[in-house]
């Protein structure tokens, strides 16, 4: 479908503002360099997340705001707006549980969708954030810029999509359930 190649965005409620968001991986490296690693904190049941780390994954989400650019791309996170202390003002204590389920959406959006263990590949052809950079900009040609402004879900396709065109990767089968 075309709606395959259109990114996907998650709308977060702060202070009665909308806020789109993908998680690319700019907000991740936000998330990272701000607060700690998205690994870290996703160990956390999303229930149980206190109050610094539901305001440090909206302000990360921030990075994909059009009005922010220029601060992500020469990695001032701390120069976002709005600032961590007008999210801290704006996040009244009631909104925590509805921002919560928010955020935890944009982040599950953001990640490709697990394969059935029965039909996973044997083999990965690339692991770590390192390899995956290095295919998607090095050997795909894309540029950096898109590679951060770029969600997991985003890259992992692309670069799917690009080992299977080019005959490393064997394409998924299509199975129909009914005969015609």
């Amino acid at each position: 479908m075309l709606r395959e190649l259109e990114g996907i965005y998650s709308i977060i409620h702060i202070g009665g503002e909308e806020y789109k968001t993908k998680y690319s991986m700019n907000c991740l490296l936000c998330l990272e360099v701000m607060y700690m690693p998205i690994e870290e904190l996703l160990k956390i049941p999303y229930t149980d997340w206190d109050r610094q780390a539901v305001v440090m994954l909206a302000y990360s989400s921030l990075c994909d705001i059009p009005g922010n650019y220029k601060a992500v791309n020469e990695r001032r996170f701390e120069d976002l707006k709005p600032s961590v202390f007008e999210l801290e003002r704006m996040i009244a204590e009631r909104d925590i549980p509805l921002l919560r389920a928010e955020l935890v959406n944009s982040i599950l959006n953001s990640y490709p969708d697990p394969e059935p263990q029965d039909t996973a590949p044997e083999h990965n052809y690339y692991s770590g954030e390192g390899h995956t950079r290095a295919i998607f900009c090095d050997i795909m040609g894309r540029s950096e810029k898109e590679y951060w402004r770029s969600n997991r879900k985003e890259i992992h396709d692309k670069i799917n999509w690009y080992l299977e065109a080019k005959g490393i990767k064997e394409r998924p089968v299509v199975v129909k359930q009914f005969d015609d």
